[in-house]
């Protein structure tokens, strides 16, 4: 029987990448309102394969009112923190510089409930500050503690923000917005997302199983092509580089190959490139989009027959080696591809 073997080899260096940012968005002009910004004290680090994920990581909260001229200020204001829709199930607590502390605050950006938040300080599910007077200090600092849950699906390279839907009252001629008002990335977690993969190779060795009475001219109506159901899995949190070499420079040799009659010719087809030994030892390589935590990205390849085995020297092994490598990419890369819409069917 000759065969062709395959072994994938999955390197999994990990690179981290910091942002920082704080987005703002102003009130409307003449009305009451707030700001937000958040950074960490120090580097946070998540592993997307982690199993603990982040435990109540407390970030400071410096929420800012807005103040017009003369006495003109914002007095009191009432507020939920919004996560934009799909993001993971993150848990948020809040605690005012009085002592007070908030509890499940934070809601998808499409589904706060209808009555929240309001000008009340007695409603749950909200955070409710009152600034005082205008000599009153205009900002005041919260304590948030925020849990993201293991296998979250965050990319690479990006921060955890948040927004803040809010209602205040004014003073001194500032109007009151008693409709909820929203800051998209109000807040903005400076979160390390490790750019990070897992790998695997699903199926079976690329085989044609007993080619020694196939000739070459039969070859143009019967076709000889290995199984279209193997891949290459990968799940990421960022984007990935894959690259692809064959040892015989994409040749079948039998053990001692000495002479042409030795080996015996195949095209490989993967990641929208179809190589063979004419072409040299080419090395396939392509730059991929981010695959995400949740559903993986499946890289199909296959091989076809260049040659028969008729004419051949007899041998129970034909082979060849490819070595399949994965590598993470750093955040900032662009030049990236949809990869498993390159794959073979």
């Amino acid at each position: 029987m000759k065969t062709l073997r395959k072994w994938i080899r999955a390197l999994l260096p990990l690179a981290a990448l910091a942002w920082n940012g704080q987005a703002h968005a102003a009130a409307p002009s003449g009305t009451c309102g707030v700001t937000g910004s958040a950074v960490a004290p120090e580097a946070i680090y998540y592993d997307p394969f982690g199993t603990q994920g982040l435990q109540q990581v407390s970030i400071p909260l410096t929420l800012t009112r807005i103040v017009g001229t003369g006495g003109a200020k914002t007095q009191e204001v009432y507020f939920v923190l919004t996560r934009p829709t799909g993001s993971p199930a993150y848990q948020v607590q809040a605690t005012e510089p009085g002592g007070t502390t908030y509890y499940n605050v934070l809601y998808d950006e499409n589904s706060v409930p209808s009555n929240l938040p309001t000008i009340s300080t007695n409603t749950a599910g909200q955070i409710a500050y009152i600034f005082g007077g205008a000599s009153q200090p205009d900002t005041a600092t919260f304590n948030i503690l925020v849990t993201v849950p293991p296998g979250a699906d965050l990319s690479a390279g990006k921060p955890i923000s948040f927004g803040i839907r809010y209602v205040c009252r004014g003073t001194g001629g500032l109007a009151n917005v008693d409709t909820p008002t929203d800051q998209a990335n109000a807040i903005t977690i400076d979160v390390h997302v490790l750019s990070a993969l897992r790998t695997y190779y699903a199926g079976s060795a690329l085989d044609f199983g007993e080619i020694g009475n196939i000739s070459t001219a039969s070859l143009a109506t019967s076709p000889q092509i290995t199984s279209p159901n193997n891949y290459v899995s990968v799940l990421s949190s960022g984007a990935y580089n894959v690259t692809v070499s064959s040892a015989n420079g994409y040749l079948l040799k039998k053990p001692g190959a000495a002479t042409v009659n030795d080996q015996i010719g195949y095209q490989l087809h993967f990641l929208g490139y179809d190589v063979d030994n004419s072409s040299g030892n080419q090395v396939i390589t392509q730059n991929c989009e981010r695959a995400g935590l949740i559903s993986d990205n499946q890289l199909r390849i296959r091989a076809s027959l260049l040659e028969g085995g008729q004419g051949k020297n007899p041998s129970p092994t034909y082979s060849d080696t490819l070595t399949i490598t994965v590598t993470p990419l750093v955040s900032t890369d662009t030049t990236t591809t949809d990869c498993p819409s390159l794959s073979v069917p």
